[in-house]
């Protein structure tokens, strides 16, 4: 869950700010909220994908569970992505130097 939230969410926002994407979406008719939330459903997106594969190869692996405990599982893994996701916006825009830079 972390790399899809973390690692995607902030290097995206960095990428966006640092070739001056942001500030073109700024003109754009899309609201400040509905680009992020747009941006946390996507890491969620990606999210699901990755909770789903680790469910399956623990069913594999020979994880007893019942239906609600593993859609519990997953559900608190999806939800934990959010705070993550805020996580990597603040890396993000604090990553782009005034050089313009990532990293820098």
């Amino acid at each position: 869950m972390i790399g899809p939230a973390l690692f995607s969410f902030g290097v995206n926002v960095a990428l966006e700010k640092q070739n001056g994407w942001l500030i073109l979406k700024q003109l754009s008719p899309v609201s400040p909220y509905q680009y992020l939330l747009a941006k946390c459903v996507s890491a969620t997106a990606f999210s699901l994908l990755v909770a789903c594969l680790m469910s399956l190869l623990a069913l594999f692996s020979g994880v007893s569970l019942s239906l609600a405990q593993w859609l519990l599982v997953i559900a608190i893994a999806l939800l934990g992505t959010l705070p993550l996701c805020m996580l990597g916006l603040l890396v993000g825009a604090v990553s782009v130097s005034k050089s313009g830079t990532c990293g820098g």
